[in-house]
């Protein structure tokens, strides 16, 4: 063999050295093998790292990567906690009991009785006039409750001329039926006059009335008070004359 070339050529191999050379080569083998299974084991006890095997061909081995377990992506996720917003007790608007129909009636009814008054030409309605005389009515029923609607007026002239305009202009369904005149000197009861009369018109109770108290205020000028008092039909009366009952000051009937 090789004939023509001047190279040496090598020596031949013999069966034993052929023998030889096989087992040394399954040696290797082995011990790479060996090799390569505990480089795996330190990267997987690590938890990741990348590993060379050499196969038993001699091409290099892949890089070998080696993770750690994924989460458990199947868990149910819980969605955020929401709280409804804090919403404050809310209340009612405060409302005032309604009004009785008794109350509101009876006020009506002593409106009226004042609005029929009938005054001289020349009367001018003020503020309430102050002073002793004008603080209450010239007579009022003894009876609780009581509906009271006033008013006050000036009048030029005097007194007794007040008076006896109004003693003849009573109005036309409220009747003069009480009087009061000023007493004899020198301790009079009173210092001035009044009239007084009770509605005759269907709805009224019979302790109802209108009242007017007459007082000179200048030598002039003459101030005038008048109350229209209206009771429910419930109205608790504590005089001996009944529903109707009143507490007159000086009374002069008719």
């Amino acid at each position: 063999m090789y004939q023509g070339l001047d190279e040496p050529q090598p020596p031949a191999i013999t069966g034993e050295q052929l023998t030889r050379i096989k087992r040394r080569g399954r040696r290797i083998r082995s011990v790479r093998t060996t090799v390569a299974v505990a480089a795996l084991g330190v990267l997987v006890a690590g938890g990741t790292a990348a590993a060379l095997v050499t196969s038993s061909t001699g091409h290099s081995a892949q890089p070998v990567k080696v993770l750690s377990p994924s989460p458990d992506t199947t868990s149910a996720t819980t969605a955020p906690a929401t709280t409804a917003p804090a919403t404050s007790p809310t209340s009612a608007p405060a409302t005032s009991a309604p009004e009785t129909a008794v109350t509101s009636a009876t006020q009506h009814q002593a409106d009226a009785m004042l609005d029929a008054l009938i005054l001289p030409s020349g009367a001018s309605r003020v503020s309430p006039l102050g002073g002793p005389d004008f603080s209450s009515p010239f007579q009022e029923p003894a009876c609780q409750p009581l509906s009271d609607a006033s008013g006050y007026w000036t009048v030029p002239g005097t007194m007794a001329e007040v008076y006896t305009y109004l003693r003849a202009h009573a109005p036309t369904w409220i009747p003069w039926t009480n009087y009061g005149t000023p007493g004899p000197a020198p301790n009079p009861s009173s210092n001035g006059y009044g009239v007084a009369g009770n509605p005759t018109t269907p709805g009224y109770q019979a302790g109802d009335e209108l009242v007017a108290e007459i007082y000179q205020i200048t030598s002039e000028l003459t101030g005038v008070r008048a109350d229209g008092l209206a009771l429910p039909p419930d109205a608790s009366c504590t005089n001996s004359g009944g529903p109707a009952g009143v507490e007159p000051i000086t009374t002069n009937p008719g």
